[in-house]
């Protein structure tokens, strides 16, 4: 936290996502940002039982086809940049567009 403070305090982080989780979440604004968790494209998964620090707005826990020990099916983030406007689609392994949103 401490390398990305000054961005902070300046305003200059707006949105961020990241991986290696296995997980698709999307968390509430924190601290003025936008964090969307997309780590979930390869390996199914079981969403956390714990409330995390952060509150989440949006959690993808649909069952894997075919394995049901796991509720998280594979999604990706497919971001349409259209000058200062962000088009984001959320889109499971079978197509299914799971949740929409814009930044700008």
């Amino acid at each position: 936290m401490h390398n990305v403070q000054p961005f902070i305090n300046a305003n200059q982080i707006y949105g961020w996502f990241w991986g290696h989780e296995h997980l698709a979440v999307i968390y509430k604004e924190y601290m003025g940002i936008k964090a969307r968790c997309i780590g979930n494209g390869c390996f199914p998964y079981k969403p956390p039982t714990n409330t995390p620090q952060i509150p989440v707005e949006w959690l993808n826990d649909r069952l894997q086809p075919g394995n049901d020990s796991y509720r998280g099916i594979h999604t990706f983030a497919l971001l349409k940049i259209r000058g200062d406007v962000i088009d984001i689609e959320y889109i499971d392994q079978d197509g299914t567009v799971w949740k929409t949103e814009s930044w700008s």
